[in-house]
């Protein structure tokens, strides 16, 4: 088989891109859930529920002592870290697909193209309604929160949005960790498949000379 390139992007390489996030997500989620068990107000790693050969296996591949002692002591920090990771690392990732997908449409296989590289969703020919662009923009201004500032508001861009229930409002909260969890992240990858996927059969369409898909 050969080896996969970011050129020559078509649906099938999309849907795949994104099937792939989700089997990620779900996989994470299914694994945490099955080695962890609630106390009181936390969710702890279960060392017990940890095969003894794997975790001795573990321990000589990847030495670290006090990792070892916290999941022995069951540190609640370890499941609120990883449950923030695979929320963060949802949005970015999905946001990553979906800017290659842009990118592609805007300069075909433009991991060939030394110029420029800007995302620009807002371009006419993906027919993004003024509500999803306005979505767009959220989730951009979030996947910028991540990257560049620990998942919390800043004042470089301001935000006021409703997205999926939630209300998101930057000004006098910069600096606070913006809203969301597992849910947030699930439903941003979710539209951002479908916009990339709307993005594809609008250009496509606008290139057959079809009009708007």
């Amino acid at each position: 088989m050969p080896a996969e390139t970011v050129t020559g992007l078509d649906e099938a390489k999309i849907l795949g891109y994104f099937e792939s996030l989700r089997g990620i997500f779900l996989s994470r989620f299914l694994m945490l859930a099955s080695f962890t068990h609630i106390d009181g107000p936390h969710r702890l790693l279960d060392a017990a529920r940890i095969h003894p050969d794997t975790l001795a296996a573990a321990q000589a591949l990847f030495p670290d002592p006090l990792f070892y002692a916290s999941l022995a002591r069951g540190n609640a920090e370890l499941v609120d870290n990883l449950l923030d990771d695979l929320a963060t690392t949802t949005v970015t990732s999905s946001w990553n697909c979906f800017e290659q997908i842009i990118k592609d449409l805007l300069r075909t296989d433009y991991a060939l193209q030394t110029g420029d590289l800007s995302v620009g969703y807002q371009n006419a020919r993906f027919q993004f309604s003024t509500r999803e662009r306005k979505d767009l923009d959220f989730i951009y201004y979030t996947r910028n929160a991540i990257v560049h500032y620990n998942g919390a508001y800043h004042a470089a861009k301001s935000v006021n949005h409703r997205y999926r229930g939630m209300d998101f409002v930057s000004a006098g909260h910069e600096g606070e960790k913006m809203p969301g969890g597992l849910e947030l992240s699930f439903h941003i990858l979710e539209d951002l498949e479908r916009y990339g996927l709307k993005a594809w059969s609008s250009a496509q369409a606008l290139k057959a000379g079809r009009g708007p898909a």
